[in-house]
């Protein structure tokens, strides 16, 4: 099997990679606004007049490219790697369609959301994410990397997740546990309306831990201290549909605040108080009473 899969991390590198190199497909190519485009196919999903496309992951109209091919990206994950899998001809074999169809759902609603899913796959996507975790590839800032022994070997740890190995089955619910724990402690304060956390990088994607094991349901909102920058963040589970985290961020502290609508944060490089952290509670408890 001779595809050659590349990673360009910035968009700068892409197009230069692009403008000297038949790309024969792109996956997830995706850099803020900008779709790098593949000269016969394009799977993105993110942005621009793709952003209403499903998960590349879980399409099942993908043809197999030709012997030879190229295959860009712009970083790995499920997502991407199950798009090249399909493009090398070798996703169908390796897991089932609802596996793949919860890989797409988690990867554009997240991972709070793994809980909805059937007991198996849940647990077949958290070992995919732990294998992940403990398979990181070293990407170049400067040039492109070639990938494509990672995309298959990721693909024979797919399908050994798929036969329900014991050992890869085990290590995701570890993980997933661990991770629990260690978010639990940075837990402050909680309601059925927003979680609060003092925590710092090293501590994990706080913002996203919208999850309560207290209550036995996902919380709409969280708000998050960073005890070493401190900064504050604010975020919505559903995106900021009903209510944007960016308009709260600018009340509170000025134009210099900002993000986007689903997360946002206090003006970067102002250390906030605890009086700010209130603020931003009490402004997000408020929202869910207009």
């Amino acid at each position: 099997m001779d595809y050659k899969i590349i990673l360009a991390a910035k968009v700068e590198l892409a197009k230069a990679f692009k403008e000297t190199n038949d790309v024969y497909a792109t996956v997830e190519a995706e850099y803020g606004d900008t779709v790098i485009e593949g000269t016969h196919v394009t799977l993105a999903h993110h942005c621009g007049p793709y952003a209403d496309h499903p998960a590349p992951c879980c399409r099942g109209d993908i043809e197999k490219a030709p012997e030879g091919s190229t295959i860009l990206v712009s970083h790995i994950d499920l997502d991407t790697v199950g798009g090249c899998l399909a493009l090398m001809g070798l996703k169908a074999e390796l897991c089932t369609k609802e596996f793949w169809d919860g890989a797409g759902y988690i990867d554009t609603s997240g991972p709070h959301r793994l809980g909805e899913l059937d007991t198996l796959v849940r647990r077949q996507l958290q070992a995919c994410y732990a294998w992940e975790a403990d398979n990181t590839v070293v990407v170049s800032p400067i040039k492109v990397t070639d990938v494509t022994e990672h995309i298959l070997k990721y693909g024979k740890a797919i399908e050994a997740i798929g036969n329900r190995d014991v050992h890869l089955l085990s290590r995701g619910d570890a993980r997933v546990a661990a991770e629990q724990r260690a978010l639990e402690k940075r837990l402050i304060e909680e309601c059925p309306r927003v979680r609060v956390y003092a925590s710092t990088a090293a501590d994990g994607f706080t913002p996203a831990g919208y999850y309560s094991p207290k209550y036995e349901q996902i919380i709409p909102a969280t708000v998050t201290f960073n005890t070493e920058t401190k900064a504050i963040t604010i975020a919505f589970e559903d995106g900021g549909k009903k209510t944007s985290a960016r308009d709260l961020v600018t009340n509170i502290w000025g134009p210099d605040a900002g993000g986007h609508p689903g997360i946002a944060g206090s003006p970067r490089g102002q250390e906030m108080s605890l009086h700010d952290l209130l603020r931003a509670v009490t402004a997000v408890r408020n929202s869910f009473e207009k």
